[in-house]
């Protein structure tokens, strides 16, 4: 028996090249027996609820690695997920008002930033 490590990177939602669906098929292949998510290390929230907030955060892009997660382990449920990140992540956007300076976008230059990540990534292997 051999032990393997993936790295899947995702782009937290739906683009061109890659839905969340093949996220999901993609778990189902690999079968791990652990999912670190990009979540904060020190989350005060429990993981399934955390991965909830964010599938429903992100439903409007497809709902998100999240929601490929959630899915794959209704079906699987000897499956772990863990938070993984870097510590103090949430310190650093909040010390430097991330979230505020990004919703201070209008709109339109919003929505043209949205455009160039899903388009920036659409090379992404399925």
């Amino acid at each position: 028996m051999h032990n393997r490590i993936h790295v899947i990177g995702t782009c937290h939602g739906d683009t061109i090249g890659f839905k969340i669906d093949d996220l999901y098929k993609e778990l189902v292949k690999i079968k791990p027996d652990i999912i670190l998510d990009e979540s904060p290390i020190d989350n005060k929230w429990p993981m399934l609820d955390w991965l909830k907030g964010c599938a429903n955060q992100s439903q409007s892009r497809g709902g998100g690695e999240a929601a490929a997660v959630l899915r794959y382990i209704e079906d699987h449920q000897a499956t772990e997920v863990l938070p993984y990140d870097i510590n103090g992540r949430n310190d650093y956007f909040i010390n430097m008002k991330f979230f505020e300076k990004g919703a201070s976008l209008s709109p339109s230059l919003r929505n043209l930033f949205s455009t160039i990540i899903r388009q920036s990534h659409s090379y992404l292997p399925v």
